[in-house]
């Protein structure tokens, strides 16, 4: 056997190992060896995000600032990951993955993708959930795919009829699985109670003990105990819960550009964000008239009371398009006005205001619930996993952190290292691939 055969031959034993007991002891002696065999940027990758699990939802301390940055840098090169097929992560398939403690963990994708899950799985042994968006119509051409053999934890992300969960009820691949999500809310096209149960009733999941009803429909104020009863006795076991649908807060730890906005919290503990407000015109210049304070409730969203501080002259008589808070003085200013005191927050994608690209928010939230059309590869879509795909990423675990590091690590101030609680997935992410 050839040094190359047997290298490969080694390394898959090793995956599979993990798939089988993925354990962090077992991470480390892979790392080991792969730095052995020359693979040291992929052994970084390992003990990076390994060592950084236990806090993947703090910012603001040195230690986690580095590996944060290390885990970018892997981001932006992606040479190191193996034996992927060619084409996988074209556009226009929609795939990606989630990278957890070093491998892949979560693939996600539209249905009518389904031949690229089977030859990505087989080569990525640890991938073991799989999120599917754009259902509606592929039911029967997902529930032949091979690619879902041994996958524990499936979510449909998304809007179907009932045909396609139907079919996929009597799939021959999906015996191991352990916890199906499913999307409630359809607006046509059947009603929850029927997905209920279907899923609860099916016999292509023997090994299932979880099924959860996610309701994105955040006002709803009653039926989701019957649902949870009616699946149960489907099932004739416990195994519904219902989860109501919390909004992703988007981690705001520092400034975009030139140190605006800032963001903090008021001494009652609202987290707030401070921007230059509007600009007084004078001979072609623009001076800032003061400093505009967003506040936020406990759930990220913005409410009622805008904070309007003042600036004091030295500050007021700055060209609006050289204001800098690099130096500190406009957090400096507020900490003596408001009592402000800088650190991480979190806020509700929507929330952020004009300053960051999330203006599509309501566009898509506005068509929640309902199916995608039949696919058109030559109709441009607003979003490749259609309507599921826009909103999951308001939902599971998407990271938006301007800057990680602390206000002591620039210089500015004392360390306000918060520690919120942990995000629904806390292998949050800015892009999915390939972390």
């Amino acid at each position: 056997m050839s040094a190359t055969r047997a290298f490969m031959t080694e390394r898959a034993t090793f995956l599979q190992s993990l798939a089988e007991n993925a354990d962090d002891d077992t991470r480390r002696l892979f790392a080991d060896w792969l730095d052995d065999h020359g693979e040291d940027e992929r052994a970084e990758l390992i003990r990076v995000q390994v060592e950084l699990e236990p806090f993947r939802d703090r910012y603001g301390g040195s230690r986690a600032t580095e590996l944060r940055q290390r885990e970018h840098r892997f981001r932006r090169e992606q040479h190191w990951l193996w034996d992927m097929p060619n084409g996988w992560n074209d556009p226009q398939t929609g795939v990606s993955l989630r990278f957890r403690r070093g491998f892949p963990d979560l693939l996600r994708g539209p249905a009518r993708s389904f031949r690229w899950f089977g030859a990505i799985r087989a080569l990525q042994p640890t991938i073991r959930r799989v999120v599917i968006h754009w259902l509606d119509g592929w039911g029967e051409s997902l529930a032949g795919c091979d690619g879902l053999k041994g996958i524990a934890e499936l979510e449909l992300a998304c809007w179907y009829a009932n045909a396609d969960l139907e079919a996929l009820a009597r799939s021959p691949h999906l015996a191991d699985l352990e916890v199906l999500v499913l999307w409630l809310g359809r607006q046509r096209g059947g009603r929850d109670e029927d997905l209920c149960r279907i899923a609860a009733g099916a016999h292509a999941w023997p090994r299932l003990r979880e099924l959860v009803l996610l309701d994105l429909q955040i006002e709803r104020d009653h039926g989701a105990e019957q649902l949870v009863e009616a699946a149960n006795r489907q099932a004739g076991r416990e195994i519904a819960r219902y989860e109501r649908a919390d909004l992703e807060r988007i981690p705001i730890g520092g400034a975009l550009g030139f140190g605006f906005p800032i963001a903090g919290r008021l001494p009652d503990g609202r987290g707030v964000l401070a921007e230059l407000e509007g600009g007084i015109y004078t001979d072609s210049h623009t001076f800032p008239s003061g400093l505009t304070v967003t506040t936020y409730d406990d759930r990220g969203a913005p409410t009622a009371e805008i904070l309007q501080v003042k600036l004091p002259p030295a500050l007021a008589s700055v060209n609006r398009s050289q204001a800098s808070n690099q130096d500190g003085r406009y957090t400096q200013h507020l900490r003596d006005a408001i009592g402000f005191e800088p650190g991480l927050i979190r806020v509700q994608p929507f929330g952020l205001g004009d300053w960051v690209s999330l203006d599509g928010f309501f566009e898509d939230w506005a068509r929640c619930g309902y199916p995608d059309e039949p696919y058109q590869p030559d109709i441009p879509s607003c979003h490749v996993n259609g309507i599921g795909g826009s909103l999951y990423q308001y939902l599971r675990g998407e990271e938006f952190v301007v800057d990680f590091r602390s206000q002591e690590d620039r210089g500015h101030g004392k360390d306000h290292q918060e520690r919120p609680e942990p995000s629904p997935d806390d292998s949050s992410t800015v892009n999915e691939i390939p972390f």
